[in-house]
């Protein structure tokens, strides 16, 4: 076999694609009616088709059998054959092929079909056929054969065997083709069955039937019985297997086409055995010897007890049908019992509950005796709901709503199929239709009688032809049925249809009779009626609805209803009398009358509407001769009269006459109203451009005095023409008066009073708004405020004089006139101000800025303007004086008043001055200005423009800031600042940056702005630049002079030396020396151009930056000096080259000179060379160090006279411009030299400080000192350069050293402080020599001397064990002095304010130091030197045990002691309680004290750690177990009386039972409850303190609890605390358990009944979530009920109504709520937003049932009233609340994931087992649970698994 080929790889992925992907998508387009079945069948036949034939190459390909043919070449068959190695290789090649073939023939034989269907037939066939068919064609092969004619040749026995498997592999071969041939003819009816419908089926049964018989008949291998057999029964499976899959009795029987299923089903499985019978016959007829007797149990006993199940669901189906038909809206509208119509369906549709949960499958014929037992049970269900269908029809058909719409459904049900006992009962309701419809006709007649006498009309009927109208629509009721029911003859013909007749026909007549008479007694009546109402006059006066008396026109509302009377029974067909009918012909002259009446009194009302209040008194009059005019519409004139044109005539003229009086009156009242108005607008601040006497513009600032000046001239010029205007508004009084009185004007009428109070009130107003208004002007001209419209006042007036105390007046204009002008004015006001608004006025004053050292200035200051905006101020409201009131009841000026004094004192006021007595100069004049200045409106905006030039002159100080940020320039010395600056040497680039830094603060202040408006002042800030601008010129040319001065000096200093070259490049070269010094010039001339060219370029660079910035005080002469400096050294330059190029001559003579002395001192040089390798130091004789020391000297003089000998030579052949003579062997001795100078120096150095050190006593001996020394010269010796290494003066040095070196560790050794007398004794021993150790006689110069180093191993050995011993001595020696140094620390034990005794403190030290003692001992112990120290160890390690073990008993007992001290000593209650432990501590106390106190005497560890002591301590610590055991064993039973006594420890336990004061469980709560922070305690009251103790109660009780965020929870009964503090708390867990109960159940009763919020902040936080869910479960299973009832929108009203709900919480929470009612909605919005989805979810699903999965996996609340309690539904869990009280501990967002954690565990609760929630950290497992567990009501107790959380503590 060999591994599968890429192309086998490839098909099968194509096959896996087609079965995976293509074959499932065309399957689920079944459903789309777009797509018919017989194009989706025939395409999906084509893809199977296609892929099985992919299959069938796989098999071929993957099952191709490679035989091994060897490659054997060969002419002659016969010649092959007496080649033995041929016919070796042909007998094994035949072998294996016959082993091969024989195999996969038994192989073969032996497979079976995958699949049950007869598809697998075919494949199995094609698989063996493609097996056979690889083999055989290779065995039949060219190349076989000719391998085969060898054998054939030999006559093999092996051939013989080849041959009979080959035969059998032909026959199996043949069989397989053949098969496979006849078998494909059936593929496409075979996959019919297999995918198509159940039509394809039965239209394909017996076209498979027939090709399976011409396969019996034609074919040669499958037409035998164990053949076909098979075959048939695979074709019988899968036509049962189709139909158990589309016939699914969970679902079909209730599925919308369900029986159609059925039946087609059905169908199929008869259909299959009635073709299979009819093929059988067809087989028998023919005559043939192979007929079909087959097994017919096999072929049709699944199929026909199947067909029995199909008709078993068709009959269920068929009922459902028949009972839905029935019992459908028909029903329901005629009845109107759609609830017990909707019980009844329900009934029908639990019929088939058993049915669908059907444990088994329906078609195992196993299971027929169980489903004999259901269908049973249906059938009697069936026979049990006919009855109970026949009766609800008949009580219904008893109570009939409508017989007509029972007459309906009658008919309708005609054809309506249903059961047959129903349908009979149904046809016998006619009767009861009959009976329906009599009572209909009683009840007609009932009505009519009931309400004939008042009839119900339509709203714009008339009484009479709407009572008539109301009978004839009660007939048309009555006869509508009695046509419908004459469509039946046999139905009336019957005895109750003859009835019925005869009292329709009574019925009718009656109302017939009815009509007859309403119309005749209208008849008779309407006439007089008609002539009294036309008799009644055409005006009267009624009160309208604010109880104002107005004119109306008197048409009587009867004569409208005569008309529509009139009207609507001609409409009906009446004949009308003859004065009704004149009447309503009339009509439209009494329209027109109406009309113009109404128009007149519009006039008539429009003239009085005009009038003001205060204009009313004085039209009296004349209002009253209008009404004269008017009287004879309410008396004499009606509706018969002819005269009522001319009467609307007349009227209409009067009151235009008086119109006119009331217009003069308001013509001159809006003249009055205008000088008012003017007062109101009067400018009394001009605009900029119109100040008269301002030479500035409309954008220029004025001066402040002139500004003075010209608002004051404005002011009184414009208060001038003002009163001018007032001056006349008495003379327009006066004309008003002249209208009103028809006499002398005399400006004092009494009936005029009123008004002139009302004017004087208006002119006070417009005074008020002419000072607001300005003083706003003012401010936006200030820009201090942007400009809006003074508000009006309201104030009026005080009184004008003492006798004219009149009342206040309203403001309101004195007629229409005066509202329209002053609403116009007032907007144009506003307009213009909003105008002005927009823009900000130009500034108005100017402010200088200057420096004034060191401060910045402004003039003029801030009290000079703000007494100028005081004076403006001052003008504006002062010029209310002017304006003089009124004298009482005229519109006369009161005249000023003289202040007299009496003689005896008393003062008095006269006009005039007239009168007795002293008079003041200066009269008192009676002005609105007293009473204004007194408003409040007018001081606000006074100060408030006062506040606001406050504020611009902060802006200003602020502005000012960017200037004064300058202040460094004139507040810095410069003369010491510029003097560091200059010390520092700076360069030409340093001055440059700070006249750069200098000369831009100049630039900046030239660009900023030298002005700047600022509200409405202008800030000039021109000498402050110029003065800034001064400074900064100050500093630069300070900074300019400085760099004057060093560019001057640098000048100068070049200057002097390019003089001085030049001066000496003129010097004559007579000699040798003056040639050198000439050329030496040239040189250095050459050589210092680059430092002279940066030189003069710093100079010109410093001369042209003084020029850059224009600085003063730079001579011209220097300026051309520094110029001149470039030329000059270029000059100098090129007369050097001249200059060198003229000496040529005498150069030439000079060089030959030169060139003889560079020759002989070569020479010289090697006769030096020759000398120093001959008898030079290298040479060193008898290693005689020193005298190469010497030679060394010698030749370093030598070498230094030969080297300035070179130096000159060298520089006369630069001069002469000669070679440069190397002189190698020169710089070869010198090289030599110099590294043997190096040698014989560290050779001097090393030798004298041996010398040195030999004189050193040894006890003075620095041995580091000495080291590091030597450790130099060994350093020294290896940065030697390996040339000289190889001479000999290196080696002796280097000897020496190294000697020495190796010396050290022995002086290191024989030094060190560990060397007792026993060494030195064994010292001398080893080395066979003595000497002396007096530290005063014995120095290192001996010790070189004895050549110790001899003996350094031993040395080292001895020095090494001194220092050993010396070790464990100082360590032994450290362990006794700390010890014996060791104190116990003790301090007092108090408790309160009581002495308990001492106690120890930490032993930490202690214990660390015995830790560390006793490991540097055992480590002691296991030296080899402790020799001399055995027992002192062993004598301390003996010490420091008893001393470990004291301590830790001694610390064991006082934690024992003190934790049991305060439980013993401190609490009474267990005193009693444990009795025997009491005493046995007591004992232990006292004994423990007495320990303590003589510690406290003395503390010395030593001495207190005594066996003796440690004894007594362990029998302390077994009484202090025995106590604390008891102790144990006490708390357990308190913790098992209240088991949350487990969440706190012993201490806290203890606290509690040990306190008389119950209060003092609250610091615990926290910890025995989820989430209470505290218990509510009170008085209980009853008995007083005494007896409280005396009964074990406390007097008090707990009345509740309160959460962690302080919400309460009141107990429904306090709980009493009394008894032992376990009971009355186990109490108060019970009583907050069933006082959460009974609040559960409260609030849930209480959801329906309360606003939603409301009810929210009522109850507390869990009580709100649970009774919440509560009824959120409720109407859930109320709307699945409502949609059983019919109501399919049920759940999608439901979602609306969550997401309202949730919308109004979202709204809510919004608000402004405490820290709990948000933390509440909070929470209730996170469970509502999860009630929401859930709603949602199943909206998008359709979950329509409460028995759906989907609603079953939720968490469901219920309020169980049989248990009444609260309990928890999911899945099959039920669980009950457990009330635990959590507060507002808030909830989790619930996700998918979540809720399938939560209904994992509550499933594993249910069922008393655990959960494990898996998964990363961090990601909510146990946030879940808690969650859960809140949602439970449940405590959730929390622990972090640790080594310490055992079994104990979990239970």
């Amino acid at each position: 076999m060999e591994s599968p080929s890429l192309e086998q790889l490839e098909l099968s992925k194509f096959e896996h694609l087609i079965a995976g992907v293509f074959t499932p998508l065309l399957t689920s387009i079944a459903a789309d009616a777009k797509v018919t079945d017989t194009i989706k069948n025939e395409f999906l036949g084509n893809l199977q088709k296609f892929a099985a034939q992919i299959s069938h190459t796989i098999q071929q390909v993957s099952g191709e059998r490679k035989l091994n043919i060897p490659n054997i070449k060969f002419v002659d068959p016969r010649a092959a054959a007496r080649d033995d190695e041929i016919v070796s290789q042909i007998e094994s090649a035949v072998d294996e092929w016959t082993q091969l073939v024989q195999s996969q023939v038994e192989r073969e034989a032996k497979r079976t079909p995958r699949g049950n269907g007869p598809l697998a037939e075919i494949e199995l066939w094609r698989d063996k056929h493609a097996t056979f068919n690889t083999l055989y064609e290779q065995l039949n092969s060219a190349s076989v054969g000719r391998l085969l004619d060898v054998l054939e040749a030999l006559d093999s026995q092996m051939l013989l065997n080849f041959k009979l498997v080959l035969a059998e592999l032909t026959k199996q071969y043949n069989e397989a083709k053949d098969n496979v041939k006849f078998l494909t003819t059936l593929e496409r009816h075979f996959k019919n069955l297999a995918t198509g419908s159940f039509s394809t089926i039965n239209d394909t049964l017996p076209s498979m039937m027939n090709a399976i018989r011409m396969v019996w008949i034609i074919s040669r291998y499958y037409n035998r019985d164990e053949c076909m057999t098979p075959l048939l029964e695979r074709i019988a499976w899968q036509v049962a297997d189709r139909v158990a899959d589309a016939v699914n009795v969970k679902r079909i029987v209730r599925e919308h086409g369900g029986m159609q299923r059925i039946c087609e089903g059905k169908a199929v499985l008869e259909r299959w055995k009635a073709v299979y019978f009819e093929i059988r016959d067809k087989i028998e007829q023919s005559d043939s010897d192979d007929r079909w007797e087959f097994d017919r149990k096999k072929l049709f006993d699944q199929t026909d007890y199947m067909a029995e199940r199909c008709e078993d669901l068709r009959v269920v189906a068929q009922v459902l049908e028949q009972f839905r038909a029935i019992l459908g809206p028909e029903l329901k509208a005629v009845t109107g019992e759609a609830h017990q119509i909707d019980d009844v369906l329900q009934q029908v549709h639990s019929m088939v509950h058993e049915i669908e949960q059907f444990p088994w499958d329906v078609f195992d014929k196993q299971r027929q005796a169980a489903w004999h037992g259901v269908m049973g049970r249906f059938n009697e269900r069936v026979t049990q709901l006919e009855l109970t269908t026949q009766q609800f029809i008949d009580a219904s058909f008893n109570a009939l709503r409508s017989a007509e719409g029972a007459f309906d459904l009658l008919q309708n049900f005609k054809d309506v199929k249903s059961r047959a006992s129903i349908n009979k009962q149904m046809n016998d309701k006619f009767s009861d239709v009959l009976k329906q419809y009599l009572n209909e006709l009683h009840q007609m007649r009932d009505i009519f009688k009931m309400q004939h006498q008042h009839p119900p009309c339509l709203k714009n009927q008339p009484p009479v032809a709407g009572a008539i109208w109301w009978a004839h629509s009660l007939f048309q009721r009555i006869k509508k049925p009695i046509v419908r029911f004459k469509t039946l003859p046999d139905m009336l013909n019957s005895e109750l249809g003859q009835l019925v007749s005869k009292e329709y026909v009574a019925v009718g007549r009656m109302i017939r009779d009815y009509e007859a008479k309403l119309f005749a007694s209208w008849s008779e009546t309407v006439e007089l009626a008609a002539q009294a109402h036309l008799k009644q006059p055409i005006l009267t006066e009624a009160h309208d609805d604010d109880g104002a008396q107005t004119i109306r026109v008197n048409f009587p509302h009867e004569l409208i209803t005569i008309m529509r009377e009139t009207k609507y029974l001609s409409h009906l067909g009446f004949t009308i009398p003859e004065t009704s009918k004149s009447v309503t012909l009339q009509e439209e002259a009494y329209v027109k009358y109406v009309e113009a009446l109404n128009q007149m009194l519009a006039l008539y009302a429009a003239a009085l509407s005009k009038i003001t209040a205060a204009e009313r008194p004085l039209l009296a009059t004349f209002q009253a001769e209008l009404r004269q005019v008017l009287s004879p519409g309410f008396k004499s004139l009606n509706w018969h009269s002819l005269r009522i044109a001319d009467f609307i005539k007349q009227a209409e003229k009067e009151i235009n006459r008086f119109s006119s009086v009331v217009n003069q009156v308001q013509k001159n009242a809006s003249m009055i109203e205008a000088v008012v108005e003017a007062v109101a607008n009067a400018v009394l601040v001009p605009a900029r451009g119109a100040m008269p006497g301002s030479r500035a513009g409309a954008d220029e600032v004025v001066d402040m005095h002139e500004l003075l000046e010209a608002v004051d001239k404005h002011q009184q010029a414009t208060v001038a023409e003002l009163v001018r205007k007032y001056r006349t508004v008495p003379a327009l009084l006066g004309k008003i008066e002249a209208i009103i009185e028809t006499k002398t004007v005399t400006l004092r009428s009494a009936r005029m009073a009123g008004y002139y109070k009302f004017w004087e009130v208006r002119m006070f107003n417009a005074l008020n708004r002419m000072v607001l208004v300005n003083l706003h002007t003012l401010q936006h001209m200030l820009n201090l405020l942007p400009l809006t419209p003074a508000p009006v006042p309201a104030a009026a007036p005080g009184t004008a004089t003492p006798s004219s105390a009149s009342a206040v007046l309203p403001a309101s204009a004195p007629g229409d006139a005066q509202q329209q002008a002053s609403s116009s004015s007032a907007e144009r006001r506003s307009g213009r101000l909003q105008q002005h608004q927009q823009q900000r006025s130009p500034p108005l004053l100017q402010l200088v800025a200057s420096l004034s050292a060191p401060e910045v200035v402004i003039a003029p200051t801030f009290n000079d303007v703000l007494r100028l905006v005081n004076k403006l101020l001052k003008l504006i409201v002062e010029s209310a004086q002017q304006f003089v009131r009124w004298m009482d009841g005229s519109c006369i000026e009161t005249p000023a008043q003289h202040v007299v004094q009496s003689a005896d004192g008393t003062s008095s006021s006269v006009a005039g001055g007239s009168g007795g007595g002293t008079v003041d100069d200066e009269p008192i004049v009676f002005s609105f200005y007293t009473d204004l200045s007194a408003n409040p409106q007018v001081i606000r905006a006074m100060l408030s423009i006062n506040q606001s030039v406050g504020r611009t002159f902060t802006r200003v100080n602020k502005y000012l800031d960017a200037w004064r940020r300058y202040r460094p320039l004139w507040k810095s010395d410069k003369v010491p600042a510029l003097e560091r600056f200059a010390q520092r040497n700076p360069s030409v680039v340093d001055y440059d940056t700070k006249l750069a830094f200098y000369a831009r603060l100049g630039q900046e202040v030239d660009a900023l702005p030298t002005e700047k408006d600022i509200d409405f002042v202008r800030v000039s800030c021109v000498p402050l630049e110029s003065s800034i601008k001064l400074e900064t010129a100050a500093w630069l040319h300070t900074i300019g002079k400085l760099l004057h001065q060093s560019a001057k000096l640098k000048l100068f200093e070049l200057d002097n030396e390019l003089t001085k070259l030049s001066d000496e490049l003129g010097r004559r070269p007579d000699t040798m020396d003056d040639l050198k010094f000439i050329l030496n010039i040239i040189a250095y001339v050459s050589g210092a151009s680059m430092d002279v060219e940066m030189r003069y370029a710093d100079i010109e660079e410093r001369y042209r930056t003084l020029q850059l910035y224009q600085l003063p005080g730079v001579p011209a002469d220097e300026v051309d000096l520094a110029a001149r400096l470039r030329p000059r050294w270029l000059a100098l330059v090129r007369r050097a080259k001249l200059l060198d190029e003229t000496l040529v001559a005498v150069k030439a003579q000079f060089c030959e000179t030169t060139k003889q002395q560079v020759d002989q001192f070569k020479r010289n040089v090697s006769k030096l060379k020759s000398s120093f390798h001959s008898s030079g130091p290298a040479a060193v004789e008898n290693n005689d160090m020193d005298a190469g020391l010497e030679q060394t000297k010698k030749y370093e003089q030598e070498l230094k006279r030969f080297g300035a000998t070179r130096d000159e030579l060298v520089l006369a052949e630069k001069l002469f411009s000669l070679p440069i003579t190397p002189y190698a062997e020169l710089v070869e001795l010198e090289q030599a030299l110099d590294g043997l100078a190096k040698i014989y120096s560290l050779y001097a150095d090393q030798k004298e400080t041996i010398e040195r050190w030999s004189h050193t006593l040894w006890a003075e001996l620095d041995i580091e000192l000495l080291s590091k020394s030597i450790e130099e010269f060994v350093s020294k010796l290896k940065r030697f350069p390996p040339d000289l290494k190889a001479m000999k003066p290196y080696e002796l040095v280097a000897g020496q050293i190294n000697a020495f070196r190796d010396s050290i560790p022995l002086f290191r050794s024989l030094k060190s402080d560990a060397l007792r007398p026993r060494h030195w004794k064994t010292l001398m021993e080893v080395t066979g020599q003595t000497f002396q150790t007096n530290s005063k006689t014995f120095t290192l110069e001996s010790v070189f001397k004895m050549e110790l180093f001899k003996y350094s191993e031993k040395i080292e050995e001895i020095v090494g064990g001194a220092a050993k011993e010396l070790s464990i001595e100082e360590a032994i020696q450290k362990i006794a002095d700390t010890w014996r140094a060791m104190r116990f620390e003790v301090h007092k034990y108090t408790k309160g304010t009581d002495d308990r005794g001492y106690v120890l403190k930490s032993i930490d030290e202690i214990q660390t130091l015995y830790d560390d003692n006793a490991m540097s001992l055992q480590s002691m112990s296991a030296s080899r030197f402790v020799a001399p120290f055995v027992s002192t160890v062993q004598k301390w390690e003996k010490t420091l045990s008893l001393i470990a073990e004291v301590s830790d008993v001694w610390m064991l007992v006082q934690r024992k002691w003190i934790y049991l001290e305060n439980i013993f000593v401190g609490s009474d209650d267990i005193r009693l309680q444990l009795p025997d432990e009491a005493k046995r501590f007591d004992r232990i106390d006292k004994t423990f004290k007495k320990i303590m106190s003589e510690t406290a005497k003395n503390t010395v560890v030593l001495e207190q750690c005594t066996s003796d002591r440690l004894e007594l301590l362990k029998g302390l610590s077994q009484q202090l177990e025995t106590c604390q055991k008891s102790l144990s064993d006490y708390l357990l039973t308190k913790r098992n009386a209240f088991p949350r006594f487990f969440f706190i420890s012993d201490d806290e336990l203890l606290s509690i039972i040990g306190s008389q004061d119950p209060e003092t469980v609250q610091e615990h709560v926290i910890k025995l409850y989820d989430n209470v922070l505290a218990l509510q305690f009170s008085a209980a009251g009853v008995g007083g303190p005494a007896a409280a103790g005396r009964n074990g109660n406390t007097g008090r009780t707990v009345g509740g609890m309160s959460s962690a965020e302080r919400e309460l929870l009141s107990f429904r009964k306090a709980v009493p605390v009394e008894g032992a503090v376990e009971n009355w708390m186990a109490a108060v867990e019970k009583q907050m358990k069933r006082s959460l109960q009974l609040i559960t159940k409260e609030a849930i009763y209480n959801y329906p009944k309360m606003p939603r919020l409301k009810w929210v902040y009522h109850y507390q936080g869990m009580v709100v979530l649970s009774g919440n869910l509560v009824w959120w479960t409720w109407e859930v299973e109320d709307r699945f009920r409502k949609i059983r009832q019919g109501d399919k929108y049920a759940i999608k009203t439901f979602s609306a109504k969550l997401g309202a709900n949730l919308n109004e919480l979202v709204t809510e929470v919004r608000n402004d709520l405490n820290d709990n009612d948000r933390k509440k909605l909070n929470a209730l919005i996170i469970v509502d937003v999860h009630a929401r989805d859930v709603i949602d979810r199943f909206v998008r699903d359709s979950i329509l049932d409460e028995r759906d999965f989907g609603w079953e996996s939720q968490l469901r609340y219920y309020w169980d009233r049989h248990e009444d309690d609260m309990l928890f539904r999911q899945a099959t869990a039920v669980l009950r609340s457990g009330y635990e009280f959590l507060g507002l501990s808030g909830r989790l967002v619930i996700t998918p994931l979540t809720e399938r954690c939560i209904m994992t565990l509550t499933q594993a609760l249910s069922m008393r087992l655990g959960g494990a929630p898996a998964g990363p950290a961090g990601t909510g497992k146990t946030e879940t649970v808690k969650d859960l567990a809140k949602a439970l009501g449940l405590q959730c107790v929390v622990f972090n698994c640790s080594e310490g959380l055992d079994y104990a503590t979990m239970s």
